[in-house]
């Protein structure tokens, strides 16, 4: 079979990568065929490393991208599976032209004019029911069609550490894991208020480590030296992944992070509190965790106008004053990525969508 991948983005890296990525892995795996329509960058070499065909495009023009589609030196497409903005226009007309069955993945909370082609699509891909749900509410028909497919977590990779991670002091490293862009606002602006939270109260037994990169770089360094006027660590470590994010994973005693970063730390057995670009989930607990998985972990809601101030706070001083808490909150976010996240699984049912539906 060979799956067509149509996908627009801004960012060079982040979960949309990361996601499509491994459905696109674990395709190949299963000894498909994979051409991928994007922007040229680092995502784009990252494919072709691995045996993808890919046909560039800045995405100015739909009508020369399909015709390159068309043309391409592979061409016999079997299927399509196309995610939100320019790129989906794109799919959609390869799609008409060539008469192949297409399917959409819907990340967040945007709709893309979907109730204008619905019945063009064999099959709608919500991340999260929060998704769904807000699509339920611009669709008039086609709702049979959503099939809830959730960022998944590569479980080969994100685990716990084999032995409890010793550090050698008392003090408490807390990562915040985040791409560093004005899309991520709403996390960096909370993230500002647990900073000044421990910089006042947990002077010397906090240190914080950020790990991500964008274009809000360089405002949050001089924001975070305003805050801590330099009293407390915070450490700027750059964009990581793979093992090099894991080490980060393992060597955290609590992480703040949306989305499938979240989700990664959790299989790695750390207490989350899980802050998306549209919503404040808070601290992953047994009481909980339906919200997280409800909103893709932040990626559902109304950022501030929801947000209740005051509540990074209290639960940072809840997490960081109990190792009992942190070490039960680790087990259970080992628990929930084991029965709902495991990548391969909802990568396989993606590709059996992809084989019902086949030309």
């Amino acid at each position: 079979m060979h799956i067509l991948i149509t996908v627009f983005f801004n960012a060079h890296h982040g979960g949309l990568h990361d996601n499509i990525f491994s459905t696109i892995k674990q395709s190949i795996k299963l000894g498909n065929h994979i051409t991928v329509v994007c922007k040229s960058g680092m995502f784009e070499e990252r494919l072709k490393k691995i045996g993808v065909q890919v046909v560039t495009t800045d995405f100015h023009s739909n009508d020369n991208t399909t015709n390159d589609v068309i043309n391409a030196p592979k061409n016999d497409y079997d299927v399509i599976h196309a995610h939100p903005g320019p790129s989906r226009e794109v799919a959609l007309q390869v799609s008409e032209k060539l008469e192949l069955p297409i399917v959409m993945t819907f990340h967040g909370m945007w709709a893309d004019s979907v109730v204008e082609y619905s019945d063009k699509l064999s099959a709608i891909f919500p991340v999260s029911e929060g998704v769904k749900d807000f699509l339920k509410r611009t669709l008039i028909d086609d709702f049979d069609k959503m099939m809830i497919m959730p960022n998944g977590v590569n479980k080969k990779l994100f685990k716990p550490k084999n032995k409890l991670f010793k550090r050698k002091d008392e003090v408490l490293n807390i990562s915040l894991i985040t791409r560093l862009d004005k899309d991520k606002d709403f996390i960096i602006q909370v993230f500002y208020k647990a900073l000044e939270y421990t910089s006042n109260h947990f002077l010397t037994k906090v240190r914080w480590t950020i790990v991500g990169d964008g274009t809000e770089l360089d405002s949050m360094k001089k924001t975070v030296k305003d805050i801590t006027k330099g009293q407390q660590k915070v450490a700027f470590i750059g964009w990581k992944a793979g093992k090099e994010l894991l080490k980060n994973y393992q060597e955290s005693d609590i992480v703040i992070a949306p989305g499938r970063c979240a989700l990664e730390a959790m299989a790695c057995g750390k207490p989350v509190i899980a802050i998306g670009s549209k919503k404040y989930n808070g601290l992953v607990t047994k009481d909980n965790w339906t919200r997280g998985v409800y909103t893709n972990f932040g990626g559902f809601g109304n950022k501030m106008n929801d947000y209740i101030d005051g509540t990074i706070e209290a639960e940072l001083e809840q997490v960081i004053s109990s190792q009992k808490l942190r070490e039960e909150l680790g087990s259970l976010g080992v628990f929930i990525t084991d029965q709902f996240y495991n990548e391969d699984q909802i990568n396989n049912k993606i590709i059996g969508v992809y084989n019902i539906i086949k030309n």
